[in-house]
């Protein structure tokens, strides 16, 4: 795989709207994905994930905002925001996490907090199953 450096700190790093990179980055600087990683984010202070933006392999960054879609791994030493409409598959470490209320994932959630800070909105026991369903954010 292919390792893409960024060259000064204060460059962003950029995958736009309907680009593919195949690869590893490891960023000393934020990283924004419009387009399709598939790949590995090994380093990064800041990544953003736009609405369009998908990312097919694990993270770890500083913090990050998702609007769009991961499926793997996601570690984030700060703040962890999904937005609406965000989807992640995968397991989630992060030392906070804000999570609007039509985002989505699958996977386990543990957080440097206290997990008090979410709150179950809805909760309700299937008669099929008797699993429970929650809906947080």
């Amino acid at each position: 795989m292919q390792r893409l450096k960024n060259l000064p700190q204060d460059r962003n790093s950029l995958i736009g709207q309907g680009c593919t990179f195949i690869g590893d980055i490891t960023s000393d600087a934020d990283v924004r994905i419009d387009g399709t990683l598939n790949g590995n984010i090994l380093k990064a202070q800041r990544l953003i994930i736009g609405k369009e933006g998908f990312i097919n392999g694990n993270v770890h960054c500083q913090e990050a905002e998702v609007l769009g879609r991961i499926s793997g791994k996601l570690s984030v030493e700060g703040l962890l925001h999904l937005h609406d409409h965000a989807s992640v598959k995968g397991d989630i470490n992060a030392g906070s996490i804000r999570l609007e209320q039509e985002s989505i994932y699958n996977g386990f959630l543990r957080t440097g907090k206290a997990v008090g800070s979410v709150r179950v909105v809805k909760e309700e026991t299937t008669r099929d199953s008797g699993l429970q369903r929650r809906r947080i954010f």
